[in-house]
């Protein structure tokens, strides 16, 4: 395989070997740090959206609409596809409205602003609640200063001041580290949970494939039933899982249960074509 994508790639004559050939030169081929810089986008948002989804109990193979993703200004975008793919998403939107998505709550730290206030320290909580959450947290994580109009004058709050507490809203499963955010849409509708059952399906036919003790090459015959809602996405199916026939009725014995998260009675059987 190495050899054949290596004459691919580089029209290389049909003996040749990518094993035998010398490495290639420096400053041969240019690099591009701007993709270098748009994959470790890519990288880190994959990791915050996978976050997301353990914290919400949303497997991957589940698909999701949309994925909400906020980035400072400065950051480059990450390269089309790539975290769609990763997060299984269809779609990747980008925001500049935290509020969105989050909730922030502001928490005074008496500790180090009592003595600095006095009795205005009592004006605290108010006064955070009339700050525009998502500004003040951008500003602190940035280690910068916000200030706040008491009745005895303006004050500087540091990030040692304030603590910041974000919970997502509602429909929201939010993972975020510093001024990095992913959002995951978590409304289904019923074509994105047939998508998620049918690539629940190719996964347990793989699973009972292996079980069976068939070899990765092995073609194989499929029965199923209980699954005729995703007869759509058959052909798809017996590709993945190489069989040349599939059946949507009962085989013969006892089937292998199939289980989906809307409980529906589902069975299996699979045979090794020539066995």
């Amino acid at each position: 395989v190495a050899d054949r994508l290596f004459r691919e790639l580089f029209d290389a004559a049909s003996d040749d070997s990518v094993h035998l050939a010398d490495w290639p030169a420096l400053g041969q081929f240019e690099r591009d740090e701007e993709l270098e810089r748009s994959m470790d986008v890519a990288r880190r948002l994959t990791t915050l959206g996978r976050a997301a989804r353990a914290d919400a109990g949303i497997k991957v193979r589940q698909p999701l609409r949309r994925a909400l993703v906020f980035l400072p200004s400065t950051t480059p975008l990450p390269p089309s596809g790539v975290v769609e793919e990763e997060l299984n998403v269809d779609l990747l939107e980008f925001s500049a409205e935290l509020a969105d998505v989050l909730d922030f709550e502001l928490v005074p730290n008496f500790r180090t602003l009592g003595p600095r206030l006095g009795e205005a320290a009592k004006e605290l909580r108010t006064a955070l609640t009339t700050l525009d959450g998502a500004s003040v947290a951008a500003t602190l994580e940035a280690g910068e200063s916000v200030e706040l109009s008491l009745s005895t004058g303006i004050f500087l709050l540091g990030p040692e001041d304030v603590e910041l507490r974000v919970r997502a809203q509602g429909g929201f499963a939010v993972s975020r580290e510093g001024s990095e955010v992913v959002a995951l849409d978590l409304e289904l509708d019923d074509d994105l949970r047939r998508r998620g059952n049918l690539r629940e399906l190719v996964r347990q036919v793989q699973d009972l494939r292996k079980s069976s003790g068939f070899d990765v090459s092995d073609r194989i015959e499929l029965w199923v039933t209980g699954v005729d809602d995703l007869s759509d996405g058959f052909d798809s199916l017996a590709a993945e899982v190489l069989a040349t026939s599939l059946h949507a009725t009962a085989g013969s014995g006892d089937g292998t249960a199939l289980l989906f998260d809307d409980d529906r009675t589902a069975l299996a059987w699979v045979k090794r074509v020539g066995a």
